[in-house]
C-alpha cells in the first residue's frame, strides 16, 4: 500500500500523469466522436500537395531558426554573445523537456544552463536572458491577439471563450509586468523570494547591475513576431496541402485561437485541448468535419511533432556530450 508520504514526494508527477490520461481520453473522445469524419480524412492526407508539404517543412526550420534567433538577441540585450547554432539547440532542448513539466514554457528555462556556465556565461546572464525571451514570447502573442480577435469579433468568427482565453492572457501578462514593477521596487515579490532563497538578494543586485540592450530587446519581440507569422503561414499551407478552400482569415483566427490555448495550458503544450479548439475553430469559419481535422493534424505536424521530433536527436546528442 503506497503511503502518504509518497503522494507528497511525487504530487507533481502523479498530477502530469492524471492530466496526461485526461488529455488522452479527450483525445479518443474526440475520436470517437468524429468517426466518421476521422475516416473521410484519410484520402486528403494521402493525397496532400508535395509541394506545400516541402514548404511546410522548410518553414519549421525557419520556426527553429527564429526561436533561436530569440536566445541570440536575448543575450545581446544583456551584452553576451550567443552562436545562433547554440540558440537553436538550446531552443529545441528546452522545448522538449517544455512538453513534460507543469507550464513547461517558463518552467523549462531553468533547465539546461550548465554547459552555458562552462562556456562563459554567468548564471545571471542566463537568467535575465531566459527571462527577456519568456516575456516578449508571451507579449507577442497578446500584440498578434487583440487585432484579430478584435476583426474576428466584427465579422462574428471569434467566440466568448476565445475572448476569454484572451483575457486570461491579457491577466498573464499583467501579473508577470506586476511581478517585474514588485521586484524592482522591492515589493511583496521581492520580500517573498529574499526570504525563500538565501542567495536571491545578492544575485538580484548582480541582475539589476547588468545594462540592458534596448534595442536587443526589441529585435527579440520582432524575432518572436515572426514567429507568429510562421504560425499563420502553417496553417494556410495545411489548407493548400489539402485542397480545402484557403483563406487568410480562417488561418489568422484559427492560429490566434490555438496560440491562446498554448499559451494559457498548463501542461503537455496544449496536447489534447488544442487539436478539440483549432478543429472546432475551423468548422464554425465553414470547413467540414474531415477538412478541419486534416486541417489541424496538417498543422500540428508543421508546428508540433516535426519540432518535438528534431528536439530529440539534439537532446540525445547533448547527453551523451
Amino acid at each position: 500500500m503506497l503511503s502518504t508520504g509518497f503522494f507528497k514526494t511525487h504530487r507533481t508527477l502523479l498530477f502530469q500523469i492524471l492530466f496526461l490520461g485526461v488529455c488522452i481520453a479527450l483525445a479518443v473522445w474526440f475520436v470517437r466522436a468524429n468517426a466518421g469524419e476521422v475516416r473521410q480524412i484519410l484520402p486528403l492526407l494521402a493525397h496532400a500537395r508535395l509541394d506545400c508539404l516541402l514548404a511546410g517543412v522548410a518553414l519549421t526550420g525557419v520556426y527553429i531558426w527564429l526561436q533561436g534567433l530569440m536566445y541570440v538577441f536575448s543575450f545581446r540585450a544583456v551584452n553576451r554573445r550567443l552562436p545562433i547554432l547554440t540558440g537553436m539547440s538550446l531552443f529545441l532542448r528546452r522545448n522538449l523537456a517544455s512538453t513534460f513539466l507543469p507550464m513547461g514554457g517558463l518552467t523549462s528555462l531553468a533547465f539546461f544552463t550548465k554547459r552555458l556556465e562552462n562556456q562563459g556565461f554567468e548564471k545571471t546572464n542566463v537568467h535575465v536572458a531566459s527571462s527577456i525571451y519568456a516575456f516578449m514570447g508571451i507579449f507577442s502573442v497578446a500584440v498578434v491577439a487583440l487585432p484579430v480577435l478584435a476583426w474576428g469579433a466584427f465579422y462574428e468568427t471569434t467566440g466568448r471563450l476565445d475572448w476569454l482565453v484572451f483575457l486570461g492572457l491579457v491577466g498573464m501578462v499583467g501579473a508577470l509586468a506586476w511581478a517585474a514593477r514588485s521586484l524592482f521596487s522591492k515589493g511583496l515579490v521581492y520580500r517573498f523570494l529574499a526570504k525563500r532563497f538565501s542567495n536571491f538578494e545578492k544575485d538580484w543586485a548582480v541582475m539589476r547591475s547588468e545594462k540592458v540592450d534596448r534595442g536587443a530587446v526589441w529585435a527579440v519581440l520582432l524575432a518572436s513576431i515572426g514567429i507568429e507569422i510562421v504560425g499563420v503561414l502553417h496553417l494556410y499551407l495545411a489548407m493548400l496541402a489539402l485542397g480545402a478552400k484557403a483563406s487568410w482569415e480562417a488561418a489568422l483566427v484559427g492560429y490566434v485561437v490555438q496560440v491562446l490555448f498554448l499559451t494559457v495550458s498548463p501542461f503537455f503544450r496544449g496536447f489534447g485541448v488544442i487539436e478539440v479548439s483549432l478543429s472546432y475553430v475551423l468548422t464554425r469559419l465553414g470547413y467540414d468535419a474531415a477538412e478541419g481535422i486534416a486541417i489541424m493534424l496538417l498543422f500540428r505536424v508543421f508546428e508540433f511533432w516535426l519540432v518535438l521530433g528534431v528536439g530529440v536527436p539534439v537532446g540525445a546528442l547533448y547527453r551523451r556530450r
